[in-house]
């Protein structure tokens, strides 16, 4: 099989992170990199020993496959320039700025007949997948999501439901394999008029309940996933990528009627062993998979769904600036 010709644009704080993985993929040749700012540029080329170019469309002549890592606002014109060049494409989340722009996007890759693939890392962490697997044959009831982060400068205009909250939104979809029945949002914006706090409560048609905070005003960066089933309760550290599992709880009642009731509970806690492999491998491995004719186990509109939840909450968020 040949080698899979692959470049990476934008070579930012994530971006840099695709060439660094894909040079490590065998069967896959990363044979250039593109970015406009040329301080990144440099840097990236002179890691990778490859070509740079300040302009994107100078790459589609002599790749198989992108990655794109660049601003939202650009996913749909550069995504689509790639599409429209039968180039296979690997873009990061959120799809696109709009869910009308990733429905384009969707059309252009199905016309063309290439590949698109949207970054939700999440579903590649090997707690996640670990995760899924124990819930197997379980009844869910509910899903409850942290993922907050203390003030970065580097993400200071980005909304916060698009930025963090859609990587909770796209695990919560694929656990509760359902359509959404209702949505209750609020949020805070803290700087300027963007949401820096958010609070989502999602109920699904087959009755699970999802409730999620995402946050970029906080002290501590948080990353956290619990799951309530007929059977167990499920906790997973994103960071850590520890899971553990509760199970057996047992209630004994004891005292009469002149004292108070009092109770033990026993459980039974397990730990999962998790895979420690880079969920940035795994993903951009599922890729190339992908684009060799594999199976996908995420798909474009997986992403359209995170994306169509993430702007009805957007929607639904009363900001309330500072001093307010």
């Amino acid at each position: 099989m040949k080698s899979i010709r692959v470049g990476v644009i934008g070579v930012g704080n994530m971006g840099i992170h695709h060439a660094r993985v894909f040079s490590m993929i065998p069967g896959v040749e990363v044979v250039g990199v593109a970015d406009p700012d040329p301080e990144r540029l440099g840097r990236a080329r002179d890691a990778h020993d490859v070509p740079g170019f300040a302009d994107h469309r100078e790459l589609l002549g002599i790749v198989d496959a992108v990655s794109i890592a660049v601003p939202t606002a650009l996913h749909r014109r550069i995504a689509g320039e790639c599409l429209e060049r039968n180039v296979h494409v690997l873009v990061e989340k959120p799809i696109a700025a709009s869910v009308g722009e990733g429905e384009e996007l969707f059309a252009l890759a199905h016309r063309h007949k290439v590949v698109l693939q949207v970054g939700h890392i999440e579903r590649f962490n090997p707690a996640v997948q670990e995760l899924r697997k124990i819930v197997v044959g379980q009844t869910l009831y509910a899903i409850g999501t942290r993922r907050c982060s203390p003030p970065t400068p580097q993400i200071a205009d980005v909304d916060v439901v698009f930025d963090l909250l859609i990587h909770d939104l796209d695990i919560a979809l694929a656990l509760a394999d359902a359509p959404v029945r209702s949505i209750k949002a609020m949020g805070r914006a803290v700087k300027d008029r963007r949401t820096d706090h958010v609070l989502a409560q999602v109920e699904f048609a087959n009755g699970i309940l999802a409730d999620l905070v995402a946050s970029k005003i906080t002290q501590q960066r948080i990353r956290e996933l619990a799951v309530t089933t007929d059977s167990s309760y499920i906790t997973l550290d994103y960071i850590s990528r520890d899971i553990a599992v509760y199970r057996n709880a047992s209630v004994t009642a004891a005292g009469g009627a002149s004292s108070p009731l009092q109770h033990t509970e026993g459980v039974v806690v397990e730990k999962p062993v998790v895979r420690p492999i880079e969920p940035l491998r795994l993903e951009l491995e599922h890729f190339i998979g992908c684009v060799n004719g594999g199976p996908a186990v995420t798909s474009p509109s997986d992403a359209l769904a995170a994306l169509r939840l993430a702007s009805a909450i957007a929607d639904q968020v009363a900001l309330r600036p500072s001093g307010s």
